[in-house]
This record gives C-alpha cells, structure tokens and sequence, in this order.
C-alpha cells in the first residue's frame, strides 16, 4: 500500500474516530471542481470520494480495498458507531445549550423593552399631570431631560 494510502485512511480513522484535533492539520476537498487543474490520481481520488466509479486506478482499488477491511472489522465498526452516537449526541447537546441561550437573550431584550416601555409611559403620565397643573412646557421638558437623562429626539417623542 502506497505511503500516501496509509497516512488518509490514518487520517479518516482519526477523522471518524473523533481524535483529531485544532492542532490536526485538516484538507477540505471539493469533488465539485470542473477545471480540470489536478492530476489524473487526485482527480480519480475525489471522484471516488463522490461515489462516481473509478476503474484503473491503483490508489483508488487499494483505498476501496481498505474501506471495504475496515467495513468487516467489528471493532472498528464498533468504535465508528460509538463515535457516531457519541457526536449526535453532542450535536444536539450543543443545539439545545444554543436554544436556551437565545432564550435567555430574548428574555432579557423583553425584559429591557418592557421596563423601557413603563418608564416612557411612566413619563408620559407625569407630563399629562405636569401640563394640568400649568407648568410651562419649556421648563418641563428641561426638568424631564434632567432628571431621566434623555435625548433632544426622546424629549421631542415624548412632548409630541
């Protein structure tokens, strides 16, 4: 079996197995290329990783050949489902840390919409208070300002 061979079927079983690593060196290949710019060999090889049929290809019959031992080998079938389960598991633990994190974030963005939304009405009813009372409106919107710390344009909403 070429050296070539044996370091990516290595690399698959590290792959499936779960082993590698950030440190891992990691190749992504797309079989979807159509400019024809690699050798005949690296061409065969991502043809075969895209179940189209290869013939006269010694790198490709050994993978083939190999894939097809490892495929009989109970362990190692063993080890790849444990893995499998392992990683959905894992998939959906992740999802579900996902879930609740944006729950919590859309409880907290509903709580400050919500106790933003009281204060402005809070205001809104100080100011109707405020002007039945006869106070000036320059000289209660420059109190308003003051006190809660607002905007020219928030000043200019609430007083419309």
């Amino acid at each position: 079996m070429s050296v070539f061979l044996i370091q990516f079927c290595h690399f698959l079983r590290l792959l499936l197995l779960g082993v590698m690593t950030r440190w891992s060196n990691h190749y992504f290949l797309n079989t979807k290329g159509i400019k024809n710019d690699v050798s005949k060999a690296l061409q065969n090889f991502l043809h075969y990783v895209d179940n189209k049929d290869v013939q006269d290809d010694q790198y490709v019959d050994e993978l083939r050949d190999y894939i097809h031992q490892l495929s009989q080998n109970r362990r190692w079938r063993n080890e790849y489902m444990d893995n499998k389960t392992h990683m959905m598991f894992h998939d959906e633990d992740i999802r579900e840390e996902g879930r609740q994190e944006g729950r919590q974030e859309g409880i907290q963005i509903g709580e400050e919409s919500g106790i933003k939304k009281g204060k402005t009405q809070a205001i809104q009813q100080m100011i109707t208070i405020t002007r039945q009372l006869g106070i000036p409106e320059k000289q209660l919107q420059q109190k308003i300002r003051q006190q809660f710390h607002l905007s020219d344009d928030e000043i200019k909403a609430l007083f419309e």
